[in-house]
């Protein structure tokens, strides 16, 4: 749907609205509470990169907010005095310009149907740094302890990087809302978790969130 769409919509028509990469500052006041009642009358919502980090700063996944809310920022680098002819080659280094990670996939999870190992390589492009879910059922794809397959990382990067969440799934009022802070239909070529991806479409109305014990 185009953006300039988005104000005749009739999201009653839908079952499952996918927000993609990108910037939704554009939204009203008014179609945010209509994208939130969407869900809260059962709708499913998918958030990718940017949209679930758009999803999550709006207040659609409560329980990822909470958890956000115990970590403390990571400490910038102690460097010192640096020449300024440094900086750019210094703050390149931290960034994720494209690398593999292990994960481990809960296969009891409605996201893992089809899947037969737990065992799963995601690509991640960006520093969008997510702990797992306060609720500890809804962590379906999390890094491993050890997740750097290939490509470059820096040390503190990777550190942040250990055991941090791929894919998050949460409830709001009836509905159900998937976050995928790796994209699962990296260009299109990148096969193993576009099944993620279809689960999230075809399940997503049969998600809920256990009470934790």
């Amino acid at each position: 749907m185009d953006r300039d769409h988005l104000g005749r919509a009739d999201l009653t028509r839908y079952d499952v609205v996918i927000l993609v990469s990108g910037n939704y500052g554009f939204m009203s006041e008014g179609q945010r509470t209509e994208l939130r009642q969407f869900v809260e009358r059962g709708g499913t919502l998918i958030g990718i990169r940017g949209g679930a980090d758009w999803a999550i700063g709006e207040g659609f996944a409560p329980r990822v907010t909470e958890a956000l809310d115990e970590v403390e920022s990571p400490d910038p680098m102690d460097l010192g005095r640096v020449d300024y002819g440094d900086a750019a080659a210094l703050t390149g280094a931290q960034r994720i310009g494209g690398s593999i990670y292990q994960a481990d996939l809960d296969l009891t999870h409605p996201l893992g149907f089809g899947y037969r190992e737990r065992e799963i390589a995601v690509w991640r492009d960006h520093a969008f740094i997510l702990p797992p879910s306060a609720n500890p059922f809804s962590t379906p794809v999390q890094l491993t302890a050890e997740p750097h397959l290939s490509g470059y990382i820096s040390d503190p990067n990777l550190e942040r990087l250990s055991e941090s969440a791929s894919v998050l799934a949460d409830g709001l009022g009836s509905g159900t809302v998937v976050l995928f802070l790796d994209n699962p239909n990296f260009r299109g070529y990148w096969y193993g978790t576009n099944r993620l991806f279809l689960n999230a479409i075809f399940f997503g109305q049969h998600i809920n969130v256990p009470q934790a014990p």
